[in-house]
């Protein structure tokens, strides 16, 4: 939370971050799953930046672009999903099988798979005394 941030951040300090946009249904669609609702509000730079000003840190520097994520083989792509179980927070490798199996076939076939997702970095200062 960025009024946490503030909080703890000492005068003249900085704070800086990355953060992926949130967007994952390009994941939902590789494993052909039903791709959820989007949230009303996402998850991007101009969000961010409301929620650092309205903290009281000032935006020193920020940018956005895309990220892009290539997977080679599904267990590389298990492996992604595991680690971050926001993205696909129904995921599992037991009852997902036969949808890696699927997606298998398909880069044995076809190559690589990419997903891109939107991303931004911040860097945010607090005013000195």
């Amino acid at each position: 939370m960025a009024t946490e941030v503030a909080r703890i951040l000492t005068p003249g300090g900085r704070f800086v971050t990355q953060q992926l946009g949130g967007e994952y249904e390009q994941l939902y669609r590789l494993l052909d799953l039903p791709v959820p609702r989007s949230p009303r509000r996402r998850w991007t730079l101009g969000t961010a930046i409301e929620q650092v000003q309205g903290a009281g840190l000032d935006v020193a520097a920020s940018g956005s672009a895309h990220e892009i994520t290539t997977f080679t083989d599904v267990g590389a792509l298990a492996w992604y999903l595991r680690a971050v179980p926001w993205a696909v927070p129904s995921f599992s490798i037991v009852r997902d099988r036969a949808r890696l199996a699927s997606l298998h076939a398909r880069i044995a076939a076809d190559g690589p798979v990419s997903i891109r997702q939107p991303a931004f970095w911040l860097e945010a200062v607090k005013a000195p005394d």
